[in-house]
């Protein structure tokens, strides 16, 4: 059943990497479902840091990247900066498009 579902996926057409468009859309549409699952205003600080070093950006880079300061990076991994939900979102969408990129 799994294999079937696979080919009619594939069938759908590919992306310039190869990529099954179908495929990518399923991600997104999963991502879009644990988002909305997720309280995006409890990410901790430990989490914030792991996301970060996953993605392999230093602080500074992710700051530029960002558009903050390494200040403010550093405070929300040490916790004393609170994480709203469009940090965690920002910070979240780099990890799907690296996760994306990998594939």
């Amino acid at each position: 059943m799994k294999k079937t579902f696979i080919k009619r996926l594939k069938k759908v057409g590919t992306n310039a990497k190869g990529q099954c468009l179908a495929i990518n859309a399923v991600k997104l549409l999963l991502l879009s479902l644990i988002l909305e699952k997720i309280d995006m205003t409890k990410m901790s600080a430990r989490s914030y840091k792991a996301h970060r070093k996953y993605i392999g950006l230093t602080q500074e880079s992710l700051a530029n990247r960002l558009g903050v300061s390494r200040e403010t990076i550093t405070r929300r991994e040490s916790g004393s900066l609170k994480i709203n939900e469009e940090s965690a979102l920002a910070i979240l969408q780099i990890v799907f498009a690296k996760t994306n990129d990998t594939d």
